[in-house]
This record gives C-alpha cells, structure tokens and sequence, in this order.
C-alpha cells in the first residue's frame, strides 16, 4: 500500500457506497490546497468514479471519449457558460419550430453542441489543470506518467500568454490540441 497515493487507502477503508464521496472530498481538499494546479472544482461523476475505482485507465480507443482516464473526462466548463449554453438552446428550439433558421444561427449552435469539448483557452488551461489535480492525487509524484505530465504543465504554464493570444484566433482550437 505503501507504493500507492493515499486516495487508494481510504476508498479501500471505506464502505463501498462512499467511494465517490471519498474520491470528490479529496479532490475537493487538493483544490483548495495552494501547491494544486487549479482551484476549479472537478466533479466526480458516476462514469469517473468508476473508471477510477475498476482502474480503467486506458479504453484501448483513443477515440473513446466517454471511456478511460483522459483529459476529455476532465473537461471544465463554468457554470456561466453552462447557463448560456441553455439560454442558447431555448432559442435553437424556438427558431427551430418557426423554420427561421440561417447560415449564422446555426454555425452558433454547431459551437454550443461542442460544449463537452473546450471552446477556449480559459477553459482548456482549467481542463489541463483539473486532469493535473486528479492525477496528482491518483499516482505518486515519482510515477513516470505523472512525472512527465508535471513536465508537460509547467511548460504549458511558461508559454500561456503566447498560447492564449494563439488560442484566441481561433474558437476550435482548445478542442483541437486536446484531439
């Protein structure tokens, strides 16, 4: 046990009906930590909490977004966006229903149908960050996966401003890097 990260001995502990709130509690405690990556809360879902707990780390597809532990699985979306992203929907519906769709209206709801995957920089880098945080907590720091991510984010870290200007040309990229 002593080779795993200390998540794994308290899910083992504890009952089988609060392993989720375990894993979210401690996600929650590295949030708000101030040596954690973001301070974004990652929730866990039932599909993460199982993925974590059946060690389903790799779907054997990389085009299965919904399997495994990958970035996709981490991916922030604010509760700003989330409410517009609804607001936006109504409209669609209704637009929909009167036939007064155009070109403009829908290339907005091709974007808003994309809202699993990050639409900006913001939102990439708290994406980034939050799959940092999770593994942080899942391996140990000496673990080459979780080594060479440490590598990778404070390089990301280093060149954010250039990548945010970079980012901000184009609305499908977040998406685009992490494919």
């Amino acid at each position: 046990m002593t080779e795993l990260a200390p998540v794994w001995s308290a899910i083992a502990k504890g009952p089988k009906k609060e392993e989720r709130n375990i894993l979210q509690a401690a996600l929650d405690d590295l949030a708000r930590n101030p040596g954690a990556s973001t301070t974004a809360s990652l929730t866990v879902t039932k599909e993460l909490h199982n993925t974590v707990v059946n060690l389903m780390f790799w779907s054997g597809d990389i085009d299965l977004l919904n399997e495994g532990l990958h970035l996709f699985r981490t991916v922030y979306t604010s509760t700003v966006k989330t409410s517009m992203d609804q607001s936006n929907l109504q409209t669609y519906d209704l637009l929909a229903s009167d036939g007064n769709l155009d070109l403009q209206n829908i290339q907005m709801f091709q974007h808003i149908f994309k809202s699993d995957q990050p639409t900006s920089y913001m939102q990439l880098d708290t994406t980034l960050k939050s799959y940092h945080n999770l593994i942080v907590l899942l391996l140990k720091p000496t673990h080459p996966y979780a080594a060479a991510y440490s590598i990778f984010l404070n390089i990301w870290k280093s060149i954010s401003v250039q990548l945010a200007e970079l980012f901000a040309t184009n609305p499908s990229m977040p998406a685009q890097f992490l494919h």
